[in-house]
């Protein structure tokens, strides 16, 4: 497999590590499905406090993986 492939394969599972959290409020809010403004503002309130923090830290986390990736000769 070229160094390419790999490089851009490593990037896809970064990126979908990276936002999780977002898929979580996703899922949250389709099966919530919340039915006004309220609703679904406590729902966004309670993401951010609880995931928000985990969701900075992967974005971080993310992009330092992602300069070491394309910036190595190979993949770790």
């Amino acid at each position: 497999m070229p160094m390419w492939l790999q490089k851009i394969i490593a990037q896809v599972v970064l990126l979908a590590v990276g936002f999780v959290p977002v898929w979580i409020i996703l899922f949250v809010i389709e099966m919530a499905q919340p039915e006004g403004f309220w609703q679904t503002m406590a729902i966004l309130g309670a993401w951010a406090f609880l995931l928000g923090g985990v969701q900075l830290v992967l974005c971080i986390v993310m992009i330092v993986f992602s300069f070491a990736v394309w910036d190595s000769e190979r993949i770790f």
